[in-house]
């Protein structure tokens, strides 16, 4: 972890938290530290990937309602899944971003939503994934490519330093 991290990941969350929900494009509030995990896991590995994926979860659970920890642990298990291809396919396929944010939005609610039911919350399973899930999933691939682009920076960015050190 860099000096970058946290305050980049607190940032994020502060964001989400305060102008996402009115920022709500096709109707759908996006999960930006979802994208950005999912794009550092596949830059960086799981390694990394699971750094921000608990602690950028942890920043998110700490502007949220829900339980402390939800995120942390729905972000760090789809940082994992998001690192698979972090070595030799994400270099060589650049549709692989938009393929993993795909399925790693419903990845994410379902671990939320089962987490959330597991703490006694009423959830809505069929509905949130038919109205929030698959709307908020089409609408991160679209958001992917840019998010991929600043962290892509960011990881050439960072990496020559670390290199330099």
């Amino acid at each position: 972890m860099t000096y970058y991290t946290l305050p980049l990941l607190l940032g994020l969350a502060l964001l989400q938290s305060t102008v996402m929900p009115y920022l709500k494009p096709f109707g759908v509030m996006p999960n930006l530290m979802l994208l950005a995990v999912v794009a550092w896991s596949l830059y960086r590995g799981p390694g990394e990937g699971i750094v921000w994926g608990f602690l950028g979860g942890l920043s998110v659970d700490f502007f949220s309602r829900a339980p402390m920890g939800t995120s942390a642990l729905a972000l760090a298990t789809v940082s994992i899944l998001s690192s698979i291809g972090e070595r030799t396919l994400h270099r060589n396929h650049a549709a692989l971003p938009l393929v993993v944010i795909l399925l790693a939005t419903p990845i994410h609610d379902l671990i939320v939503l089962g987490l959330l039911g597991l703490t006694g919350q009423p959830v809505a399973w069929l509905a949130s994934l038919v109205y929030f899930t698959l709307p908020a999933a089409v609408l991160h691939v679209i958001l992917m490519l840019p998010a991929t682009l600043g962290l892509g920076w960011l990881h050439r960015t960072t990496l020559q330093r670390e290199v330099h050190l």
